[in-house]
């Protein structure tokens, strides 16, 4: 399965983001949309979950949720905008007891506008990036998970 994933658009789709996506499964929003017109960009290519960023204060935005759990196959996916220090401790409480009852295997996250892709105690972390504002010197990014019966490898794409 190949998986697209996206966060912080901020409202700008560069069409490149629409040819890096061509041939996913899904794509995963986490955060930071702006305005829904980038979700139905997004779904002409594949099906679409977001989820509410800081930056989603618009009456649609609230009605994103804050956090999902996903399965794709064996594997489980929690996906939030903002996720401090990669450390589920920091969470609020409600959503740490459904993180501990979910356990997943994949954390997808945002708001920091930075790539990353670590594996810590069986758990990979991966925020795409951001293809609009990146931060910290990096390049504009997307990312993509491939997954499969025994390996998930995160990819961030350059733009």
């Amino acid at each position: 399965m190949k998986i697209g994933v996206i966060s912080d658009t901020h409202n700008v789709l560069h069409p490149k983001i629409l040819r890096e996506f061509r041939g996913v499964d899904v794509i995963l929003h986490a955060g930071d949309i702006v305005q829904p017109m980038i979700l139905d960009e997004l779904r002409t290519v594949a099906p679409v979950t977001a989820v509410c960023g800081n930056c989603d204060v618009s009456e649609w935005g609230y009605d994103l949720p804050a956090s999902v759990e996903l399965k794709f196959g064996n594997r489980r996916i929690f996906m939030i905008h903002e996720f401090p220090g990669c450390n589920p401790h920091h969470l609020p409480p409600a959503l740490y007891s459904r993180w501990s009852i979910f356990r997943p295997q994949i954390v997808i996250f945002g708001h920091t506008h930075k790539p990353d892709n670590r594996q810590t105690a069986q758990i990979l972390f991966f925020n795409p990036g951001s293809p609009t504002l990146p931060r910290g010197g990096h390049h504009p990014s997307i990312g993509i998970l491939h997954l499969t019966q025994d390996t998930v490898i995160g990819e961030h794409i350059y733009l």
